[in-house]
């Protein structure tokens, strides 16, 4: 399995906790678990896997901070956390990089380096760590909030009810 690029587990009902095994899976480019039971926090052995593009954890009740060592992830382009419960900072590195934040329930996270930020329909509370040159925000329904990184920020906002600028 060391050579697997492509490794979808989507929809098998699968339980417990995320397996830390799939760290050890070096050449994964997409890794998809949705639509399972997957719960509690991801293991900070993802981090290793630097060939990763895509991950997708949607529809599971997967919790807590995401581990710092994601950001090992250097290549990943898709993020995809819909319908889940995470919390703390998202920093998705170099790249055209896209965010999908839960629908479950309130999304607070302080999210770097990602030029498409996508709410869930409840309230978000959304930070940006780093400055923004060119992106997209749209955090969808509820009574969402966003906070700028201090600088020249550049992006185009949608369905965000309260906006709290940075200074440059």
């Amino acid at each position: 399995l060391k050579k697997l690029e492509q490794f979808g587990l989507d929809g098998n009902a699968l339980t417990g906790p995320f397996p830390a095994q799939l760290g050890d899976m070096l050449a994964l480019r997409e890794l998809t678990a949705s639509y399972n039971d997957l719960h509690g926090s991801l293991p900070k052995e993802l981090g290793k896997l630097t060939n990763l593009e895509w991950l997708g954890l949607s529809v599971n009740t997967l919790s807590g901070s995401l581990p710092k060592e994601l950001g090992g992830c250097v290549k990943l382009k898709t993020l995809d956390l819909d319908n889940n419960a995470f919390t703390g900072s998202i920093n998705l590195n170099t790249g055209n990089d896209s965010l999908t934040l839960s629908s479950a329930g309130t999304n607070t996270v302080t999210v770097s380096n990602a030029e498409t930020i996508t709410g869930g329909t409840q309230a978000d509370t959304i930070t940006l760590g780093a400055v923004i040159t060119a992106g997209t925000i749209d955090l969808g329904g509820g009574a969402d909030k966003l906070t700028l990184f201090n600088g020249t920020n550049s992006v185009t906002v949608s369905n965000v009810e309260t906006i709290t600028g940075g200074a440059s």
